[in-house]
Order: C-alpha cells, then structure tokens, then sequence
C-alpha cells in the first residue's frame, strides 16, 4: 500500500519533532500522536518510518568511535564516551564491531613497541632501567611497573631468538 502525499508528508512531520525530542518519555508521546493522528498504532508508525528511510543508521556511532581513540588513542571506552557525550554500552559495542583492541590492548602494544627498541639498541639495560627512561620521555601517560616491562622484554627476547 502507497502512501498519499499528505500522509508522506504528516510522517516525515512527526520524525523531526520525534528526533527532536529531549527524552524517551517526550519521543514515545510524539510517537503516540503521529499513530492518533495517522490511524495506526505506534508500532506502525515506527516500521514506516524504518521502511521509508527515515531511521538513523545503526553504524552512526563508528565515525564518533574511529575520532575518540584516533584523537585518545590511551583512554578507555567508559572516558572516551563520556568527553564524547555518547552511551557508553554503545561506544563498547562499536568499537568492538570495528575490530579496535580494548585501551588495555592498546597500551600495551605502545608500550611493547617502545621495549622492543630498547631491547634491540640497548640489551644491557635492566628493565628498572628501561622502565624509568620510557617514564623520563613522558610519551605514555599511564602507570605501569617494572614487572610489565620485564615480562615485555622477555617475550621480545624469545621472539628475537626464534627468528
């Protein structure tokens, strides 16, 4: 069944005053009066507005996702959600679907690369030593200990010596 113009137009009316609303309580009234006022139920006029285009894209959420751990590539997913003004389940969720490791998997990644060089143009340094001269550059702003470095040196060492 086609829609008149009228109804296209009275449907593509009660979507901007939906997306304009502040809450769910104000969006579900607005729903309820685009079904009063169309003769069908609100379910309907939630599938119409789905089947006609009118629906966000679910994946609205990767650019803002890509942009928050290009610009902070260190912080974690409940932080970046927050300076991002966004929920942070979804920000989760979306990050995941993108295949973007967690902040933990980040940072130890940054971190093991900054040991691997270490490792490779200076060996005679303990990882105490290593450690303090990352934390001396100032590049990575979060903690880490002794005992992380020295497990990263290990494994960059028994790489070395496999290869």
């Amino acid at each position: 069944m086609s829609l008149t113009p009228h109804q296209l137009e009275r449907t593509r009316h009660y979507r901007k005053r939906f997306e304009l609303g502040l809450n769910k309580v104000e969006r579900d009234a607005i729903v309820v009066e685009a079904a009063e006022e169309l003769g069908i139920t609100p379910e309907s006029v939630r599938h119409r507005w789905h089947r006609l285009g009118m629906c966000k894209r679910w994946a609205w959420m990767e650019p803002v996702v890509r942009k928050a751990v290009a610009r902070y590539p260190f912080e974690a997913d409940r932080s970046l959600a927050a300076k991002f003004n966004v929920n942070f389940s979804s920000f989760t969720n979306a990050r995941q679907r993108l295949g973007i490791p967690s902040s933990v998997q980040r940072r130890r990644a940054a971190l093991r690369k900054e040991v691997a060089i270490y490792v490779r143009e200076f060996p005679e340094l303990t990882a105490a030593e290593v450690r303090d001269s990352i934390k001396a550059d100032g590049e990575h702003p979060w903690q880490f200990s002794i005992y992380r470095i020295s497990e990263l040196m290990s494994e960059v060492e028994n790489e070395r010596a496999a290869s």
